[in-house]
């Protein structure tokens, strides 16, 4: 409603403005006549009555508009102190509510919490045993593994030992045939070497043509040549010795290493094994001491 009054007055406000130009404007005409005759003195008393209205008719504008503000001041006064009258009710009585939901959550939480105490204890007791019986494993656990290990390793040991036993033994075997080889290729050597001697040394030298010292000499250069075929064969054989030889060396050798590696496997893999059982015992102890120290909290 003081809305509507206020337009209303606002629309008469302006009409009063128009015709207040409009006065104005007549006025102003009048004014420029009235330098010419009587009736221009006539129009100009008009135009200062008029002028007088209009200064009437301002100031009852300017009142009423004075009177509009201040009427529409008193209603947003009037509304703001009910609506603040009912906030501070509706906020008090909230507020009363909230103390007592406060109060009434404060006596569940403490009774929760010594609840919560309780069990935290009890479970804390029961943790407690727990991990005493988990040390007394795991200590057990830990000296069965250590006995574990001592013999894996004393038969790791043990395995190396036997390997690298079993590694010189074949070397020294191939070594002593080699050797054995080697011997009888020499005393073939020196037995064709005094064959072929003894045949020069048998040849007559007195007498050049005569049949027997050609027949020896054939004999003897018959001996020479088999002696030089039986030298390359006994070579020969020599080098293909050698690389037999070479070749179990290096076959013992890559066995050696190939069993050296697949010990040093095992020690790695039950290391890492070991490793991974000790985190695994440690981040348990861990989580067990974190959930008592949450309980706790």
């Amino acid at each position: 409603e003081l809305v509507r009054v206020a337009e209303e007055a606002q629309k008469r406000v302006q009409q009063r403005l128009e015709r207040e130009q409009e006065l104005l404007r007549i006025a102003e005409q009048k004014q420029g006549e009235m330098r010419k005759q009587e009736e221009d003195q006539k129009l100009k008393e008009d135009y200062l009555v008029r002028v007088a209205e209009a200064a009437r008719l301002a100031i009852e504008r300017k009142q009423e508009e004075e009177r509009i503000k201040h009427e529409a001041y008193l209603a947003r006064t009037e509304e703001k102190r009910k609506m603040d009258d009912e906030r501070r009710a509706k906020e008090d009585k909230e507020m009363q509510l909230e103390r007592q939901l406060r109060q009434e959550e404060k006596r569940k939480v403490k009774e929760e919490y010594m609840k919560l105490v309780k069990e935290a204890a009890r479970r804390e007791d029961e943790q407690r045993q727990h991990a005493l019986i988990a040390e007394e494993r795991e200590a057990e656990q830990r000296k069965v593994e250590a006995m574990v290990r001592a013999k894996e390793e004393e038969a790791a040991t043990e395995e190396r030992r036997k390997i690298q036993n079993e590694y010189l033994a074949r070397v020294a075997e191939a070594r002593r045939v080699e050797e054995d080889k080697m011997r009888e290729l020499e005393q073939s050597k020196t037995k064709s070497e005094l064959e072929f001697a003894q045949t020069m040394a048998s040849i007559p030298t007195d007498n050049a043509d005569d049949e027997d010292a050609l027949k020896a000499k054939k004999d003897a250069l018959k001996t020479k040549n088999e002696y030089l075929a039986r030298l390359a064969e006994a070579q020969k054989l020599t080098e293909k010795i050698e690389q037999e030889r070479k070749i179990k060396e290096a076959e013992l050798a890559t066995a050696y290493a190939e069993a050296s590696a697949e010990l040093q496997r095992l020690n790695k893999a039950r290391e890492q094994a070991h490793a991974a059982q000790v985190d695994r015992l440690e981040r348990q102890h861990e989580t067990s001491v974190a959930d008592l120290q949450a309980q706790a909290s």
